[in-house]
């Protein structure tokens, strides 16, 4: 199958073999003098000076996607960014940090508790008066007696982290080996419409 100057292929093979009239996308300068037809074609979209040199797609552990404004849950979707021919987008991790956690709370579910006995306590004027056996004690008091829980019968789970957090962020692949682009050499030159 005959290929088009600035065609990009995937080849299934270890990238380190040269191909004929082809050249792997990593990125790398080439010479305007040399690869014209390819520099009209792709002209300084993926970098170079606009004198002597141009730069090749850096496809090197990259996923390609296409250029224009994606389409999310609706076509009207806000969130989604346009992209163009050339961009560059996407990390390799990503930062989790508290703005990006949903504010959320744990609720806590018990019984009020009721003593199961009922202890009267002496006041300071309550002296014994008899031997052992005899309980000695105040008049029992049915009000209830107010309680603050010490702070730490009941606090966070766990510490609070501040710091962000890399993760990574890489979607499922399979590496097959590396894109190349068709050189002047390797194919006919498109005609645009």
């Amino acid at each position: 199958m005959d290929a088009f100057v600035g065609e990009i292929r995937l080849f299934p093979y270890s990238s380190g073999r040269s191909v004929s009239g082809w050249c792997l996308c990593d990125g790398r300068q080439m010479p305007i003098s040399q690869y014209p037809a390819l520099y009209s074609i792709i002209s300084n979209l993926y970098g170079g000076d606009l004198k002597t040199y141009f730069n090749l797609p850096n496809l090197t552990g990259r996923a390609v996607m296409g250029s224009g404004r994606g389409i999310g849950p609706t076509p009207s979707d806000p969130t989604l960014t346009t992209r163009k021919v050339g961009d560059v987008a996407g990390e390799r991790t990503s930062s989790i940090e508290p703005i990006n956690i949903p504010s959320h709370s744990h609720q806590i579910t018990g019984a009020a508790y009721t003593n199961a006995n009922n202890i009267d306590t002496p006041d300071a004027t309550t002296v014994p008066s008899a031997p052992f056996n005899i309980k000695v004690y105040a008049a029992y008091n049915s009000g209830a007696i107010p309680a603050t829980l010490a702070p730490t019968t009941i606090g966070d789970a766990g510490t609070a982290y501040t710091a962000p957090i890399k993760v990574a962020n890489m979607q499922p692949c399979l590496q097959i080996s590396s894109y190349y682009i068709c050189l002047d050499s390797g194919g006919t030159y498109p005609i645009r419409p």
